[in-house]
């Protein structure tokens, strides 16, 4: 990557826009960036930059802080770089937009690629950057600038502070965390078996010994160490409970066989005995059915002495005769609905006839005044018409006098073109005149010249084209500013010109004076047939007929009004004048109909009366009321007559029932008696409840015995599957130990390197190699930096620890004793190799660095070795700036980026680019 031009403007100190174009310090060799302090010099590194990726090279400077504080709010802040990569050549830009009120910057990019296409966005842009160079933003500030105080802490930092470093330029963070998950699975495997041998304790806990064998010592041995005395142990007592198991099972299903058949003895016996109870609960129950039967016989007598099925016959024929007469209540019903409907309607009638009698009298009262309105406005239209007729004749009027004055304009306006055209005949009639007076002059002097002019050509013995002499004693002279032929010519030209311009003056001023007679000519025929005296009365004619206008208008819109007012009356009349009309008819037809409504409702009355004189009831509402009560009280009557005869009926068949029951029972039971029968069964049970006392002892024996070998059969299983799971993890967190304390330098006896420290040798190791080959050179070949070597192997962590050969006495000594000088060449050599390793690894093109200070400790040798090493860097098509104060520099470096602070004006800095 080499930077072709760069532009900055609001940025750091330089406030201002401004240009380096890189292309004038040539393309390899070192150039000076020199300057005031604090005026901005690693700010064009900062640029460069902050416009390939939008970040600044170091992490105490933040972007926030690239504004300029010497520029107003309406100052945008933006840096643009031209720069080739590859051969090809790009062209990228980034602004800083400030929002005062939030304090806020916010970034916007644009990248334009070789072939012409752009890319916008700030994060694209950095995306494509990181695309093309290979490389980040910390990659770049590593290969390209070599910053202040960065030599020292890489040579004197010791391996832990190394480590950091390197993680941080190599990328070596994921060994650590290889390191960090090898130790995080190591403890994991430890959990896990220290979870596995817990279980396996908790299950041997559960083994239960038996009088064949006793398990408990195993709580405290060690099973793992006795594995078969163990098994044998548990499988014998196994074993002995199974055995134990099967003969148990077998008395307890004898057991349970006998007392079953004891069981089934004692239930049919139970169930004679409830037989002998059911009889005697049935022989109680008949005397009271027989004494039911009694009283239920005496009250069906009762009621057949009563007759009480014919008072249910005469109920009947009641409510029979009832029902014939309910469709008359229908009848008189609808008549008296009728009735009330006539009599509604009449109202109704007489309503609409009072209400009609008001209308009509509204209306009536209403075309009486509509008629007067309309005797009043009668003549209004012709009165209309005839005002029009005069307002046109008046606007007639007035437009003759508005083209009078019209006419009085234009005569004023053709004074001013007489005025003027006057004006232009002087002056063009002046300027013929000296024209012509020149020519007139200068034509005189032509003719007296032309003696002068034919003696300027003559020479004695040619004959004179006037005289013929040959001999020419006294010769005429010409005069030295005598006009030629030419210039009179010329002058006789602006002469004519001038006369046809006074000409034509004339000729115009002729047709506005004849314009102007035609014009007032008008105007006083106008005046004449307008009546108007003379021009000044003009102004009060117009204004007069105006206001007389204005009085027509007004007039006319009154007219108006009254003429629309008048139509509209006259269509109210109509509509009037038919409504009263129709209102009278139809009160007329109301009237009649009222008085046919009332002879309806007098034969309505009198056909209620007649009804109402054959019914018992009011309404038919109250014969259906009592018809419900009829109805009622013949359902009850024959229910409680049914019922009387159903309960002696129940009574007989429940007795029939109770007799039948006794026999069937009687014909069921022992011979035996049933004293003795009770006897027995009672000790049937007392001998199946002691059985079932010795079943229960046997089973809960039994359930001891199973549930003991279950629980030891289960224990066994977990306590050998688990001893095998506990064998493979053990084998797994061995392997990840050694793993682990391999990767962390953990090994007794072996040297202290971890596994990131023992990949950074290796990046430690090509640094040094590039950086030795600048060392060497810039030493004389006297110092060589090599990695310090723990033959013992117990120093913890000196891996990446560094010492100086000095070839001059063939010893090695630490780093940390080398003078200022020597440690600043030994800085930078480390330097120039980790940009040198950074570059090969990542496979990067860079043909441009930066070196900031450093070269103020150098005595004049040193500088000069270093100067030298820094030149041959920049031979093979690298360009190398170097910021520096030492004034020995800008003697030997002639190319120089000067930067200046800018105290006179408004603040800021300046940079230029000075070839000497």
């Amino acid at each position: 990557m080499r930077p072709l031009r760069l532009e900055m403007c609001a940025f750091g100190p330089y406030a201002k826009p401004t240009v380096l174009d890189f292309s004038l310090l040539g393309d390899a060799g070192l150039y000076l960036i020199t300057g005031d302090t604090g005026a901005g010099k690693t700010t064009i590194f900062d640029a460069i930059t902050y416009a390939l990726y939008g970040r600044t090279s170091g992490d105490n400077r933040s972007v926030k802080t690239l504004r300029s504080q010497y520029v107003d709010d309406s100052v945008k802040t933006y840096v643009k770089l031209d720069f080739s990569y590859g051969g090809r050549t790009y062209h990228v830009m980034r602004k800083l937009r400030y929002q005062k009120e939030k304090d806020l910057l916010s970034q916007d990019a644009e990248l334009i690629m070789p072939d012409g296409s752009v890319i916008a966005k700030s994060t694209q842009v950095t995306h494509k950057i990181e695309e093309i160079l290979k490389i980040d933003c910390d990659q770049f500030a590593q290969i390209a600038m070599i910053a202040q105080g960065s030599f020292r802490q890489l040579l004197t930092a010791d391996t832990k502070q190394r480590v950091k470093l390197f993680q941080d330029l190599f990328h070596t963070g994921n060994y650590q965390k290889l390191m960090i998950k090898l130790e995080e699975e190591r403890r994991s495997a430890a959990d896990q078996v220290n979870t596995e041998m817990t279980a396996l304790q908790s299950a041997i806990g559960f083994l239960q010994g038996n009088d064949a064998c006793d398990l408990s010592h195993w709580q405290s041995d060690n099973p793992f160490l006795q594995q078969d005395v163990f098994t044998s142990e548990v499988q014998k007592t196994i074993d002995a409970d199974k055995e134990d198991q099967a003969e148990m099972e077998k008395q307890v299903q004898q057991r349970s066989d006998d007392n079953a058949v004891l069981s089934r003895s004692i239930g049919q016996k139970e169930e004679m005995a409830g037989r002998y109870a059911d009889l005697h609960a049935i022989e109680k129950k008949i005397p009271a059915a027989e004494d039911t039967l009694n009283a239920r016989q005496k009250i069906l007598l009762a009621k057949q002495q009563a007759n009480e099925d014919q008072a249910i016959a005469a109920l009947q024929v009641q409510l029979a005769r009832e029902k014939e007469q309910l469709p008359k209540y229908g009848a008189m019903q609808q008549a008296k609905k009728d009735l009330q409907q006539m009599e509604n309607i009449v109202d109704h009638l007489q309503k609409q006839i009072v209400q009609n009698q008001k209308k009509l009298t509204m209306a009536e009262q209403t075309l009486a005044k509509d008629q007067q309105l309309q005797q009043a406005y009668k003549d209004v239209p012709a009165k209309r018409i005839q005002a029009e007729s005069d307002l046109k004749t008046k606007q007639n009027y007035q437009t003759q006098l508005q083209a009078i004055a019209a006419l009085q304009q234009q005569i004023q306006q053709t004074q001013h073109e007489e005025t003027e055209a006057k004006a232009l005949v002087e002056k063009t009639l002046r300027a013929y005149e000296d024209a012509n007076h020149v020519y007139m002059e200068n034509r005189s002097v032509f003719f007296r010249e032309q003696a002068g002019l034919l003696a300027s050509g003559l020479q004695d013995g040619e004959p004179c084209p006037v005289c013929g002499a040959v001999h020419h004693p006294s010769l005429a002279h010409l005069a030295e500013n005598a006009p030629d032929q030419k210039t009179v010519e010329s002058l006789e030209k602006k002469s004519l010109k001038a006369k046809k311009e006074s000409d034509a003056a004339h000729q115009k001023l002729s047709g506005i004076k004849a314009k102007l007679q035609e014009q007032q000519k008008n105007l006083c025929v106008s005046l004449q047939q307008a009546g108007v005296m003379d021009a000044g009365s003009l102004r009060d004619a117009i204004e007069k007929i105006g206001k007389e206008i204005d009085g027509m208008h007004q007039k006319i819109s009154l007219l108006l009004k009254q003429e629309k007012v008048l139509q509209q009356t006259e269509a109210e009349i109509d509509t009037l004048s038919k409504n009263v009309d129709d209102m009278r008819a139809q009160m007329q037809a109301a009237m009649m109909e009222e008085s046919r409504k009332q002879g309806e409702i007098q034969q309505a009355k009198q056909k209620i009366e007649i009804l109402q004189k054959d019914l018992a009831y009011g309404s038919e509402a109250d014969a259906k009321n009592q018809m419900r009560v009829l109805s009622d009280e013949i359902e009850r009557r024959q229910k409680a007559w049914q019922q009387v005869q159903q309960d002696v009926l129940d009574a007989k068949q429940a007795l029939r029932d109770l007799e039948l029951q006794k026999k069937t029972y009687e014909a069921s039971l022992p011979a035996i008696d049933e004293e003795s029968f009770l006897k027995e069964l009672k000790a049937d049970q007392s001998r199946l409840a002691e059985s079932q006392k010795k079943l229960s002892s046997m089973q809960n024996a039994l359930s001891v015995i199973s549930h003991r070998l279950q629980n030891n059969v289960q224990a066994f299983h977990k306590v050998s599957s688990g001893m095998k799971k506990l064998e493979k993890l053990q084998k797994h967190y061995d392997l990840v130990r050694s793993l682990a304390d391999t990767a962390d330098s953990h090994l007794s006896g072996k040297e202290k390197v971890t596994l990131e420290e023992y990949v950074q040798m290796h990046y430690f190791d090509e640094i040094l190699y590039y950086a030795n080959r600048r060392y060497r050179q810039m030493s004389s070949g006297q110092y060589e930096l090599v990695r310090h070597q723990d033959h013992l192997g117990r120093q913890s962590h000196a891996a990446l620890a560094l010492d100086v050969i000095d070839h001059y006495n063939d010893t090695v000594r630490p780093v940390d004793s080398l003078s200022g000088g020597e440690s600043f060449l030994a800085s930078m050599s480390l330097a120039l190799g980790l940009s040198d390793a950074t570059q090969d690894h990542a496979h990067v093109q860079m043909d441009a660095m930066f070196i900031d200070e450093g070269f103020g400790s150098l005595d004049e040798e040193s500088l000069a070795q270093a100067v030298d090493t820094l030149s041959s860097i920049s031979e093979a098509d690298r360009l190398i700036g170097i910021i520096s104060h030492v004034s020995q520099l800008e003697e030997r470096i002639s190319r120089k980026i000067v930067v200046k602070k800018n105290l006179q004006e408004d603040g800021g800095s300046t940079a230029r680019i000075v070839i000497d």
